[in-house]
């Protein structure tokens, strides 16, 4: 009886709509606010905190790291967290910063051809691969092409937590984690040189 009864309970709380404008929801440490606090600090809009930080609540915490968020994203940049705000932090996207390091001083290519090679793909994912590819060719002044013996970009599946395959690092572990059922789709490491990059899935 007792377990029906905090299940009722439970189910009631949980199916109660929330109005995401209302700055007292995100002082009480609700999913949500957990939620937004982890996708701006993984997304590089937000500095983590440590661990003399954790006990900081409220919707203050995360004013600049939205607003961070808005103006990569070309929406008004306020600190206010909105539904077009959730929506937009729901999508799928690439398990990358947008603020790496990376992005300044190793963003290019150094030759315009390119080989590829999908490691323990299937006709399928080879397919879908020459397909994105082609985008980019069409978009990008590179051009892609299918070489498994001496690739320029690796692509491969991955476990959340995963190593690279055979670049440069070594079969080191990759700092990027995936994020198991979560919004992350794969990621990939900007090019340094002429050396081997990755793409994981």
């Amino acid at each position: 009886m007792k377990l029906l009864l905090l299940f009722s309970i439970l189910r009631y709380v949980f199916s109660q709509k929330v109005d995401v404008n209302d700055p007292d929801y995100f002082a009480i440490g609700d999913f949500i606010d957990l939620k937004v606090k982890s996708y701006v600090e993984n997304h590089g809009y937000l500095k983590k905190w440590n661990n003399s930080d954790q006990e900081i609540t409220g919707y203050s915490v995360y004013s600049d790291g939205i607003t961070k968020f808005k103006e990569f994203f070309n929406l008004k940049p306020t600190g206010q967290l909105n539904n077009e705000t959730l929506n937009l932090m729901e999508q799928r996207r690439c398990g990358a910063t947008e603020f790496a390091q990376n992005f300044v001083i190793m963003g290019k290519w150094l030759k315009k051809k390119l080989g590829w090679k999908f490691v323990r793909g299937n006709m399928d994912d080879e397919l879908m691969t020459t397909f994105a590819f082609n985008v980019w060719q069409r978009n990008s002044g590179l051009s892609f092409h299918k070489n498994v013996n001496h690739p320029d970009i690796l692509i491969k599946y991955s476990s959340i937590n995963h190593t690279f395959h055979e670049s440069c690092e070594d079969n080191a572990k990759c700092t990027f984690n995936f994020d198991g059922p979560g919004i992350v789709l794969a990621h990939a490491y900007f090019p340094q040189d002429d050396t081997r990059r990755e793409i994981h899935l």
